[in-house]
């Protein structure tokens, strides 16, 4: 039990960041090791992932697509993208897809085009590799998110054998396996979060120690987004991390 907590301890406080290089490095663990692959990083902005990875120095065939044409200017393989229309890659192309970012401001109908046309691009063996933040106190504190997709949802649509599993749109595919996924954490210093009570004056006891907790250190911590990284095919004999 100790240990468990101890290794989820070491987990909060290393990925309590919204800085993208321990995610980039959660990612890395799953790039091809072929030179030739297909490396695409949708939502690329200003090379973050490709750049902090020195992608190009591993990859003859690295492409950053953004929808700010300042970026795509500036990048090296930049390409003007606007999610979720059809991807400029050829079927059952790509090796490894990054999405960071993304998938937050599509409307459903939006992302279900989109992991569709990321189904067609990616190859057999193929990674994605989605980056997003779930629902917390913050999050529409972005005017440009539209809805939290929680990881069961690409599960539902990607990985899930079973007919049983109500949805309202067709499968888009079952041939998908979960590798890994990493939470990002955050704190909020809002002592109304949380526990409480149906009776008043119970309920003000726990505000006031909770707030009081709260001035000597003690925080609430909430996961408030994630890395899912998938695989289009069954897992690998070995455990990649």
């Amino acid at each position: 039990m100790f240990k468990k907590h101890r290794e989820f301890f070491l987990d909060k406080m290393k990925y309590s960041t919204r800085k993208r290089a321990p995610y980039y490095k959660f990612a890395a663990h799953f790039l091809p090791k072929e030179r030739s692959s297909y490396i695409v990083d949708i939502g690329s902005g200003y090379e973050g992932f490709t750049s902090f990875l020195k992608l190009h120095d591993h990859y003859n065939n690295v492409f950053n697509l953004d929808n700010n044409e300042d970026v795509i200017r500036q990048v090296t393989g930049g390409t003007h993208y606007v999610a979720p229309d059809p991807l400029p890659f050829s079927d059952n192309t790509v090796s490894f897809i990054h999405c960071s970012h993304i998938v937050e401001h599509l409307y459903p109908e939006q992302l279900y085009i989109f992991l569709k046309e990321i189904d067609r691009a990616l190859k057999t063996d193929g990674i994605l590799v989605i980056s997003t933040p779930l629902l917390w106190d913050r999050f529409y504190e972005d005017m440009s998110h539209i809805k939290p997709y929680y990881p069961h949802v690409f599960s539902k649509y990607l990985c899930f054998r079973r007919e049983n599993v109500s949805r309202t749109r067709s499968q888009i595919s079952s041939q998908y396996t979960q590798l890994g996924i990493q939470y990002r954490y955050d704190v909020s210093d809002d002592p109304s979060i949380g526990w409480g009570a149906r009776f008043y004056m119970i309920d003000l006891v726990i505000y006031a120690f909770k707030k009081i907790i709260s001035k000597l250190g003690f925080k609430h911590w909430c996961r408030s987004g994630y890395t899912l990284v998938l695989r289009k095919g069954p897992a690998p004999s070995e455990n990649i991390l």
